[in-house]
């Protein structure tokens, strides 16, 4: 188990303590998962996706501020998703292709049970010349251990019904992204996943331009 699916099964295990501890409204419940998708949408998404993945990085205080605030998101460190999203981008759907579910099957997709991979430098370049950024991949389970602690004594509710559910929402929806994105082989629009407004109801579009 890699230290980004321990962080994540442990997110799991404090929403379930969260129901268990303060009941389960379903009003509530309605509000905080489409805040949770919401907040999918644009920090992992977004933010994480397009603003990292997708561009030059640079050094710079937005930067660093982004990378705190995707910590709550099921995706990893920066450093380790752009490269990982830049070699599927690459390879997609090739033995190359970290995390293509005709090659590692759905199920290893969905949990980030990926393939490891080899992968050209070239590719993450502009990021991994960051001390910032290799610092932030090399003490991101500390960081994310220590944040939970310390909104623990503040308030557990604020990461049982918050943090937690903004973890365990991105991953999901990367998940189903990643497999429904890729169903037949290669990368296809998934209107079904119109409601993460997102790149993953118009996947193969993404793939393209």
């Amino acid at each position: 188990m890699s230290s980004n699916q321990f962080l994540i099964l442990l997110h799991h295990l404090l929403i379930a303590l969260g129901i268990f501890a303060y009941g389960f409204d379903p009003l509530w419940a309605f509000v905080l998962v489409f805040t949770a998708i919401v907040w999918g949408g644009i920090v992992g998404g977004k933010i994480m996706h397009y603003h990292f993945a997708h561009s030059t990085y640079q050094d710079s205080v937005l930067n660093y501020i982004l990378t705190f605030i995707v910590m709550f998101t099921g995706l990893g460190s920066v450093l380790s998703f752009v490269a990982s999203h830049r070699q599927h981008h690459q390879y997609a759907d090739t033995e190359k292709d970290p995390h293509s579910p005709t090659h590692i099957g759905k199920f290893n997709v969905y949990v980030l049970r990926w393939k490891k991979q080899k992968i050209s430098p070239k590719l993450f370049r502009d990021i991994a010349k960051s001390s910032f950024q290799r610092f932030m991949h090399k003490y991101w389970l500390y960081f994310q251990l220590t944040s939970i602690a310390v909104l623990v004594i503040i308030n557990p509710v604020f990461v049982c019904f918050g943090i937690s559910l903004f973890v365990a929402t991105t991953f999901h929806i990367a998940g189903i992204t990643n497999v429904l994105g890729h169903l037949n082989g290669e990368p296809r629009n998934a209107p079904e996943l119109i409601f993460t407004h997102g790149p993953a109801w118009k996947h193969a579009d993404h793939h393209k331009h």
